[in-house]
């Protein structure tokens, strides 16, 4: 071939091999399981090169891209040998956060949960590293369970690898048209190829080695997971057990070698039923399951509940559809058995989005939707089924583990390799193995290939050496998963990544307390003893320490270990009562050895500077400078630096202690003592003093008060009353504090009655009665159907209706006695009737006096009246008197209206 072509921007730029001017002296391709894939080659030129990050090469069918410069070494004006690596597709995984990103490339979060089956995080996967290439896309996949997990800060090939993990897959990228694809799955096959020794069999050399230090178990621990698990469970076990048994044992074995004990835990195994939902209920909140098999309310012959927690709410997981991943309280008196449905309680999250929402089908269940039920005591024979389901994948496991793990290197003949040609099996692969003198035959996985295509100038594609084994693991603490690009230390908290904590804390520990030194001169040893310290008081910290720092540090700045960025920031002392400015700064440290860091500050001025020195620096002696000892920049290890802070005092007296910060070790939970201040999710166990937890944002407790840190002024309880047996216990209160819950202005009691002094409701309110005292004041609103035309409105007018009526008296009974408004077509306008039974009835009574200016009773404009069916009459009426002298009279409708001679 003799052609390695040096790409930049999709353009070739030049050939590395080319007669007299560029030779290639050597040139390797290591591939390994899920950790490595990269390409060495040692370069000799007679010129400089241009080469740059982000160039790249097309080798063995895949692209290899320089992520880092170089190096070079200068010989001569006319000799230069560059010694370049390069890295296949997986490490481009590494230029790209993992956001939860949409089709954008961008979303909000670094640190979140993510809900759904391996599509989704793959769509996300693709999202993100679209913003660094376009042509990355998604190939095969397999869609399976649902599955909740947590990203904090992670490359997308950290992000991809914890996705394998936790779906128990493989990946591997391939060029596929021009795009980058990103597979899963079970990677490799069993391909017909063997290796033995004898000459045109492939096997040059052999060798054997252990692939786990901890070598052979013949005696398993196997544990399950720790939910619906009763509490008199197998002597109180919180975790579900083996059938009958605690272990797994090969007696053969134990025989032969002795007892070697291993443990493993399956939290995915427990007492558990997939229900499914057959139905919907009449709310968003309720469905159906009409396959549920046994009664969740169920109680004991001793009146306790079978199945529900005492104290504990019964839970939905949903494990498939829409709210796949989502957990659920069933609401109290939720499940019906007699109609197998479910009630339950929505929530809201950080974002306000309720779940389910009543508004949005996306965030809501269906019909087929699968389901688990938690926090219950499941059936004694769903409790056998887990235990028998544990039993089988602990021996699978114990198959696995009662065997040494070994893996065997091979060196392989390059005209075998040639016979066989490039490419017939591939990392991942399994073939066969066979030597009679070690009693080896069996098919193994290609774990590692390294090909050593160039050597001496000489290209053979056929130099192979190949490492296989029964299995495999990721080095976790290769550059491949870590992504350690800066540790960012903070002199809050000290943020180690995601590193081997036990490796690298006990060397930076191991080197803090060879480094500390008294920084005062006031520390004697009178009282220190080898193995105990006899004090009334200990002080840790010297006075010179107690200093405030608002500097960050960013160590390992742009990926180099002995780089470090100094942020701007203020430095006070409490001791000396001053402060002091530190301006910004970058240092790069010559060599991987330690570094005291001090704040040098100015004993005239107001300005200090930091300083990385290996000298022991006391504090006061400058006669220009304080040197305030702010920590130890540690030594590097596994190209890791971490700085550990050292400013602050602990003491401790008797029974009290007092300190700044209480960290863990993996930096997880800190208590900041003088901010006040928590990180940590805290989950209080069983057994914890009186009953308050804290789980996955959930706050139970008996009784909460809250207020403003003086007066108590409103109260949650779930504590009942002694002799409540009408749910008269008051839930909810505000206005007074948990003692006066009865006389709280504001109360909400069990049975759901609410009692306040004061209201004001701008929502809709749905009653089917009440009772109303002193004034109310309507404005608006609609009596009756308003469908029809038979209703009221409130309106600036008062009382208004189309067609509806208004009566007021008896109009039902015999003895009738009512006025009645109608505003219906055809019906008399306002009818007044007395029937009552009596001597004498009055039906219709009108007076009008005391007017300066007339009174009428009654005024009739227009308009007809009939008494008795008959209708009034209308004209003039002629009288004579009994003088004989003529008078008129004007009759309207029957009512005399005016009279004239």
């Amino acid at each position: 071939m003799n052609n390695i072509t040096l790409y930049r921007n999709g353009n070739p730029i030049f050939n590395l091999i080319e007669r007299g001017k560029r030779t290639v002296e050597t040139a390797s391709l290591n591939r390994a399981l899920l950790s490595d894939d990269s390409v060495s080659i040692k370069l000799n030129s007679v010129s400089e090169l241009d080469i740059e990050i982000n160039d790249y090469f097309i080798l063995f069918g895949s692209v290899y891209r320089i992520n880092t410069l170089p190096a070079v070494d200068k010989k001569s004006n006319s000799q230069y040998e560059y010694n370049i690596t390069t890295q296949g597709l997986m490490f481009d995984l590494l230029r790209c956060k993992y956001f939860n990103a949409d089709a954008t490339g961008f979303g909000p979060d670094l640190e979140f949960p993510l809900i759904g089956t391996i599509e989704t995080f793959l769509i996300a996967l693709k999202n993100n590293m679209q913003r660094f290439a376009s042509n990355w896309q998604i190939g095969t996949f397999t869609n399976a369970e649902t599955k909740t997990i947590t990203f904090g800060d992670d490359t997308c090939l950290s992000a991809l690898q914890k996705i394998c993990n936790e779906f128990k897959t493989d990946f591997w990228i391939k060029v596929e048209d021009g795009k980058f694809v990103i597979h899963t799955g079970n990677y490799g096959k069993t391909v017909p190829i063997q290796f033995e020794y004898g000459k045109g069999k492939g096997l040059y050399s052999l060798s054997r080695a252990n692939v786990d230090d901890n070598d052979i178990v013949n005696r398993l621990y196997v544990f399950g997971g720790t939910n619906n698990i009763p509490n008199e469970y197998r002597n109180f076990s919180t975790h579900l057990k083996l059938p009958n048994a605690d272990y797994i044992q090969d007696q053969d074995s134990v025989l032969s070698f002795g007892l070697k004990e291993g443990s493993i835990t399956f939290d995915d195994i427990y007492p558990h039923r997939t229900g499914k939902i057959t139905g919907l209920g009449g709310t968003k909140f309720k469905f159906f399951d009409t396959t549920m098999d046994f009664d969740l309310n169920a109680k004991n012959s001793d009146g306790s509940t079978k199945y529900l927690v005492a104290g504990t709410s019964a839970k939905v997981h949903f494990n498939s559809g829409n709210l796949a991943g989502y957990e659920f309280e069933i609401k109290k008196g939720g499940y019906d058995h007699d109609l197998k449905y479910f009630e339950i309680i929505p929530f809201k999250n950080d974002q306000g989005r309720s779940f389910p929402d009543e508004n949005a089908a996306a965030f809501q269940f269906a019909v087929g939707d699968e389901y688990v039920l938690l926090d219950i005591n499941m059936p004694q024979s769903y409790i056998d089924a887990a235990e028998n389901e544990l039993l089988v994948k602990g021996l699978e496991q114990f198959e696995l583990n009662k065997n040494a793990k070994v893996s065997y290197s091979m060196e392989v003949d390059p005209e075998y390799m040639k016979k066989i040609g490039v490419g017939k099996f591939d990392i991942g692969d399994y073939i066969r193995i066979v030597d009679e003198p070690l009693k080896i035959n069996k098919v193994l996985r290609v774990n590692q290939e390294t090909i050593d295509f160039i050597e001496n100038g000489e290209w053979n594609p056929y130099r192979s050496k190949i490492v296989i084994a029964d299995s495999y693991e990721i080095n976790y603490a290769s550059q491949l998963v870590l992504d350690i690009k800066e540790i960012k230390n903070v002199m809050s908290i000290t943020n180690l990544g995601q590193i081997n904590y036990s490796k690298l804390g006990l060397k930076t520990t191991e080197e803090l307390k060879n480094l500390v030194f008294d920084t005062d001169d006031y520390f004697i040893p009178e009282n220190i003893r080898p193995n105990s310290i006899e004090t009334n008081m200990l002080t840790v910290g010297a006075k010179s320490q107690q200093i405030s720092c608002s500097v960050v540090f960013y160590v390992m700045f742009e990926n180099n270990k002995n780089k470090v960025k100094v942020n701007p920031g203020i430095v006070y002392s409490q001791t000396l009562d001053r402060e002091w400015t530190i301006a910004e700064d970058t240092e790069t440290i010559p060599d991987d050895d330690y570094r005291y860091v001090y704040a040098a500050c100015s004993k005239t001025g107001t300005t200090g500077e930091i300083v990385f020195t290996k000298d022991q620096i006391k504090f006061d002696p400058d006669p220009n400078d304080f040197y305030f000892l702010i920590g130890v920049l540690h030594s590097v290890v596994d190209n890791i630096r971490v700085l550990s802070i050292t400013v602050g005092t602990t003491t401790i007296n008797g029974g009290l202690i007092r300190t700044g910060i209480i960290s863990s070790l993996d930096g997880q939970m800190t208590i900041n003592l003088d901010t006040q201040e928590i990180k940590a999710k805290i989950k209080f166990l069983g057994g914890s003093d009186g009953f308050t937890s804290i789980d996955g944002g959930v706050l139970m407790s008996e009784v909460i008060e809250v207020g403003d840190g003086t007066t108590t002024n409103a109260f949650v309880s779930g504590k009942t009353d002694s002799g409540d047996t009408t749910g008269t216990s008051v839930r909810f209160g505000a206005g007074a504090n948990y003692e006066n819950r009865n006389t709280a202005p504001f109360r909400v009691q069990h049975n759901g009655k609410m009692i306040a002094e004061n209201a004001k409701i701008t929502g809709e309110i749905y009653a089917t009665s009440g009772i109303f005292t002193g004034t109310i004041n309507a404005y608006a609103g609609t009596f009756g159907d308003s469908s029809t035309q038979n209703y009221f409105t409130i309106t600036g007018n008062g009382l208004e209706s189309p067609q509806g009526w208004f009566v007021t008296g008896d109009y039902l009974s015999v003895n009738k006695k009512f006025v009645q408004i109608v505003g219906s077509a055809g019906a008399p306008l306002v009818t007044v009737r007395d029937e009552k039974a009596g001597s004498f009835n009055t039906c219709l009574y009108l007076s009008a006096k005391n007017g300066t200016g007339g009174n009428l009773a009654l005024d009739i404009p227009d308009g007809g009246i009939r008494v008795q069916g008959q209708t009034g009459y209308n004209g003039t009426i002629k009288v004579q008197t009994a003088a004989g002298s003529n008078i008129f009279i004007e009759v309207r409708q029957g009512i005399l209206t005016n009279w004239y001679v």
